[in-house]
């Protein structure tokens, strides 16, 4: 790691930011678990999910409140935790909507303020995500262009109005194997023997621990089996959700 101070950054980026992979059964917060915390009805024995703050702590990290991302229980990836208002509202694309501002708001140089005396105007953060969609879709599908449809949403009392997305089409193609086994794609073998808790799951039978690779051959002995319809009695292909067809975009906001 790089001290700030080695880099001679203005003041105001003297602020720490961490990027953490979330791997599985971690929740994207910080803090306690309140909601496992209070799960048992009798109050004597709680079950507590893991948080960002218990990633930061057994890294040896100063645990920081506020993070930028949200991935569901079951899903890892990057998600960023900062101190820097700034930072933190640009990412949310809401100015003024962090209790970090008044704690480490810089102090702004005055001959850096503009000769109007206005500050400069808010620049929000663009980011850009890579989707797949289960189905085929054409470029102008209802499905995709409800993404580009401007949204009005609440947070802390106030309403806030974002503008729609710039969806991108990419391509329809057909893949069984992706369509199946998209469950792995951020899996590591680590994951296949945790709970939603985070606990560890109980081997099999045969005590055996499961891999990314047993999970997937699995997956892929289930494709390969003769299924016979109940209709017919004749052999049919076992079901694959929209037929093995995917849609590639990116979605910028």
């Amino acid at each position: 790691l790089i001290s700030p101070l080695d880099l001679q950054l203005p003041t105001e980026c003297n602020v720490p930011t961490y990027a953490i992979h979330k791997p599985r059964g971690v929740l994207s917060r910080t803090g306690i678990d309140t909601i496992g915390a209070n799960a048992d009805a009798n109050g004597t024995s709680s079950t507590f999910r893991r948080t960002l703050t218990d990633l930061m702590v057994a890294a040896g990290l100063q645990p920081l409140s506020k993070h930028i991302g949200r991935l569901d229980l079951e899903t890892g990836g990057l998600i960023l935790v900062t101190a820097d208002a700034l930072l933190l509202e640009a990412a949310l694309s809401m100015p003024g909507a962090t209790s970090l501002r008044a704690s480490v708001r810089p102090q702004i140089d005055a001959d850096a303020i503009p000769l109007d005396g206005k500050e400069p105007p808010f620049q929000p953060l663009e980011k850009t995500y890579e989707l797949l969609l289960a189905g085929r879709y054409q470029h102008d599908a209802a499905a995709i262009e409800e993404l580009r449809t401007p949204l009005t949403h609440s947070r802390a009392g106030k309403e806030h109005h974002s503008e729609g997305a710039t969806v991108r089409f990419i391509r329809c193609f057909q893949n069984e194997a992706l369509a199946t086994e998209y469950s792995l794609l951020d899996c590591h073998d680590e994951d296949m023997n945790m709970d939603g808790d985070g606990d560890e799951k109980s081997k099999d039978g045969n005590g055996d621990i499961e891999t990314v690779e047993t999970r997937r051959g699995a997956i892929r002995a289930e494709r390969g089996k003769t299924i016979v319809s109940r209709k017919t009695g004749e052999p049919v292909r076992p079901f694959t959700p929209s037929d093995g067809w995917l849609t590639e975009i990116t979605v910028t906001i």
